[in-house]
């Protein structure tokens, strides 16, 4: 059989399932957002984070005292739980500005990279004022914890948590 009956065959039965599936590299012919990226097809932006980590922190008996999206100033997440503070920095997988060209499109391990520095940036300011414990809240995809791995025992020596948020919404620790 042909080579390109072997590459074709799932390309016509994900198209007969009703996906919509690349037929070249050519500007023209590509999609931009793979069929198996995401939920829903789609990056998980930083609003998707926010919401997921602000639920489980109200299932674990936090109270949240402030929140700001990615087009907002101020920290992502503020909550307490008794004498306890929490301030979440969070970060997306990909861009939730719409204007922007990356919107929808996953961030390349460069700009994972820069994103999740200024995210543990901010927890180490936050750590330095000891007014409460930093944390970040990151999606839970290859490119983002091979990144955190690569620094846990500094965020850990620092005292900065790691909330992970998966594509069905799970949020689970490190610290």
């Amino acid at each position: 059989m042909p080579a390109d009956d072997n590459q074709s065959r799932p390309r016509i039965a994900l198209e007969a399932l009703g996906y919509t599936v690349e037929s070249d590299k050519q500007a023209g012919q590509k999609i931009t957002r793979p069929i198996l990226f995401g939920e829903d097809g789609r990056p998980q932006i930083s609003h998707d984070v926010v919401s997921a980590v602000m639920a489980y922190l109200r299932a674990d008996g936090w109270q949240i005292e402030s929140t700001a999206l990615a087009t907002q100033h101020g920290d992502d997440i503020v909550a307490t739980r008794g004498a306890e503070r929490l301030v979440v920095e969070a970060k997306g997988e990909g861009s939730s500005k719409a204007h922007t060209a990356k919107f929808g499109q996953a961030f390349n391990k460069g700009q994972a990279s820069t994103h999740i520095a200024v995210a543990v940036l901010r927890s180490l300011r936050v750590a330095s004022e000891g007014t409460a414990t930093p944390a970040i809240a990151l999606p839970s995809v290859h490119s983002h914890r091979h990144e955190v791995d690569r620094v846990a025992p500094a965020l850990s020596k620092a005292g900065i948590w790691v909330f992970w948020v998966a594509q069905d919404g799970g949020v689970s620790v490190q610290n």
